[in-house]
């Protein structure tokens, strides 16, 4: 088994971490990857030692959390690859794999999570909604405009530089997509046993 697969599986089973590994959890939106951590704890019935192994530090953004992690007060973070890049290419940080579906252009040679944790998949991702009123013309133009931007070379090589990858597509598109991924989380939160407070 290589380092990188015993350092994941690590996260997962805790065998590997004797010691107790400080999680950082910046604020935004990266809390998905840590209940699908948990969600794989449960679901293959995988014995955790609460307050021992892992430790989860809630951060109010990035920033300090980066400069935790490089510092070496905390040991994993999940973060995006566009927020992290800079510092896996300045030999910084060690990255140990992509949370995504798919392999990074960018970063090649990283695994994804679902290689070595197989069903794993988390991904961070953004869009751009208008009122629920907004008349369908606008709707249809606005979109039109956007995905022809994201598909430029100018904007596309600039994102692909920084992990990033466009995804265009209709409105229907982004509606079911959104759609699954409320389904998903959901299913997450509801497995974990998360509730409001």
């Amino acid at each position: 088994m290589t380092r990188r697969k015993r350092e994941i599986i690590g996260l997962r089973n805790e065998r590997d971490f004797p010691h107790l590994v400080e999680l950082a959890l910046p604020p935004e939106g990266f809390r998905s990857v840590l209940l699908e951590i948990d969600a794989f704890h449960r679901e293959r019935r995988i014995p955790v030692r609460r307050g021992r192994s892992r430790h989860h530090l809630p951060y109010r953004g990035g920033g300090p959390a980066f400069n935790d992690l490089l510092g070496g007060q905390v040991q994993v973070m999940f973060p995006t690859t566009v927020g992290s890049i800079g510092y896996i290419r300045a030999g910084r940080l060690r990255a140990l794999a992509v949370t995504t579906a798919m392999r990074s252009e960018t970063l090649p040679d990283l695994p994804t999570m679902d290689s070595l944790l197989p069903g794993y998949e988390a991904s961070v991702w953004y869009g751009i909604g208008v009122p629920k009123n907004t008349p369908a013309v606008i709707v249809e133009k606005l979109n039109k405009e956007i995905n022809a931007a994201l598909a430029g070379p100018k904007i596309k090589a600039q994102l692909a530089d920084l992990g990033g990858t466009p995804l265009v597509g209709s409105p229907a598109d982004f509606e079911k997509f959104i759609a699954d991924e409320t389904e998903k989380w959901g299913n997450v939160v509801k497995f974990v046993g998360i509730k409001a407070d």
